[in-house]
């Protein structure tokens, strides 16, 4: 997975930065001399805004990821975040590179099922179960991002490419797990919620990779999509919690589908 993120992360930063240099006819005749002299002429004009800041919104597909959960016992989840973004432009470097930064409220899940005797604190008590568990976690993060942002021009297009690569740090504001407990006597499941927050790692970090377009509007305004993949760095729980057995470790991986308008 790793190699993939990599690979990936190597394609959209190659071919942005291919679609950011200009198209120059080498076999042009004397007649176009003229017209190419004024295409080159315009995308000279034209210059990307040194700042741009606007609203995002993305759904994202959810997976634990851990090497000591099986795959059977984790279920994708489906999340949403929305934030502000500032794209700074990056001049030392070239004007089509920015650091882009703001902040996102971040909804991550993950469940996971299990077996076997725990204890649950709920309403300041302490539960002791055994049999069958299924625990669906929820948290919700205040997530700073710190990126790359190459986009190129819009000369002779009617949009623009993008890439992002970058880290993000998350901060947790609380989180809760809906736990279904299944006794072994086969008696009826319990149902009840637990605050987890004394539970999990308050930071997350994550690589990030991804790239869109953007369709222009009026101005310097702008319509964009992209696809992103978040791969957690982090635990995702607190391993030092004696009410976290070790299949629930490991970090949550998603895969987002976003939009926002920049201006």
């Amino acid at each position: 997975m790793r190699n993939l993120v990599i690979i990936l992360a190597l394609i959209i930063l190659g071919l942005a930065g291919a679609q950011a240099q200009p198209d120059i006819n080498i076999y042009a005749s004397a007649d176009d001399e003229g017209s190419n002299t004024s295409k080159l002429d315009r995308k000279k004009k034209e210059k990307l805004p040194p700042v741009k800041m606007g609203f995002v919104f993305a759904a994202h597909i959810d997976r634990l990821s851990s090497e000591v959960v099986h795959k059977d016992m984790t279920k994708n989840r489906v999340d949403g975040s929305w934030g502000f973004i500032i794209n700074l432009q990056l001049k030392a470097m070239s004007p089509n590179y920015y650091l882009s930064t703001g902040f996102n409220i971040n909804s991550l899940s993950a469940r996971v099922k299990g077996e076997g005797s725990e204890s649950y604190s709920v309403n300041e008590k302490t539960i002791e179960v055994n049999g069958q568990h299924e625990h669906s976690l929820r948290a919700k993060y205040f997530d700073v991002p710190l990126m790359i942002h190459l986009e190129t021009g819009r000369a002779n297009r009617k949009f623009s490419l993008f890439g992002d690569i970058g880290f993000a740090v998350g901060w947790m504001m609380k989180c809760k797990a809906n736990t279904t407990h299944s006794p072994a006597n086969d008696s009826s499941p319990d149902e009840f919620m637990v605050d987890m927050r004394d539970d999990m790692n308050r930071f997350r970090t994550d690589f990030v990779v991804g790239g869109g377009l953007g369709l222009p509007l009026d101005g310097q305004s702008m319509l964009t999509f992209n696809i992103r993949y978040n791969y957690g760095l982090t635990n995702l729980t607190n391993t030092n919690s004696p009410a976290i057995p070790e299949y629930k470790q490991g970090s949550v991986n998603y895969l987002s589908f976003g939009c926002g308008i920049l201006f």
